[in-house]
């Protein structure tokens, strides 16, 4: 039998799947992007980029 306790990794506190919390995206994302994206997202919309009976182009 080998000793194979080398092989497992030893995470810093915060990598610990209980410890981790991930990051509000409110907080990494300045307002003006926000509103650029969405923007973007009702101009597709508005041109029936997600209309499931439009044909698609090929």
């Amino acid at each position: 039998m080998y000793d194979v306790t080398f092989l497992i990794p030893d995470y810093p506190d915060w990598q610990n799947e209980m410890d981790y919390i991930p990051p509000d995206p409110g907080e990494l994302m300045p307002e003006r992007v926000k509103n650029e994206l969405f923007d973007e997202f009702c101009d597709l919309l508005e041109s029936g980029a997600f209309d499931q009976d439009r044909e698609l182009p090929y």
